[in-house]
């Protein structure tokens, strides 16, 4: 292997448990001067669902997938496709768009965007 990536990709796994081992928050509680840029996980008691990462705000970042802007809530998304077995399609049939225009996916995605908005969180 790649002495340089071996470099890399030591201190993750170390990262990865210190992500583990923070106390969790309700992501609707992330609090103000949370850092600018890191790594943030949903998870429902012991079970780690998603991990995201931004540059920007974690704060906003996190508030942005239960807020009330479709467009940047990826994870409500991909958890009322699973729920209705709609899946992703980049052609106008099946867009976001005609998918919110679908009562049994909009219910769906409005389930999960309240469900991740009660999940506990790590950042």
């Amino acid at each position: 292997m790649n002495q340089r990536f071996v470099a890399l990709v030591a201190p993750l796994e170390v990262k990865c448990q210190e992500l583990f081992a923070m106390p969790a928050v309700a992501a609707s509680d992330v609090a103000i001067g949370t850092p600018v840029g890191g790594v943030y996980l949903f998870s429902e008691g012991d079970v780690h669902l998603y991990a995201g990462r931004t540059k920007r705000s974690i704060r906003d970042r996190i508030r942005n997938q239960f807020g009330k802007n479709p467009a940047a809530a990826s994870f409500p998304w991909r958890i009322a496709r699973v729920v209705t077995g709609m899946q992703a399609t980049y052609k106008k049939k099946g867009s976001r768009k005609e998918l919110l225009a679908d009562p049994k996916f909009k219910t769906a995605y409005e389930d999960a965007r309240a469900r991740v908005g009660r999940m506990a969180l790590s950042d």
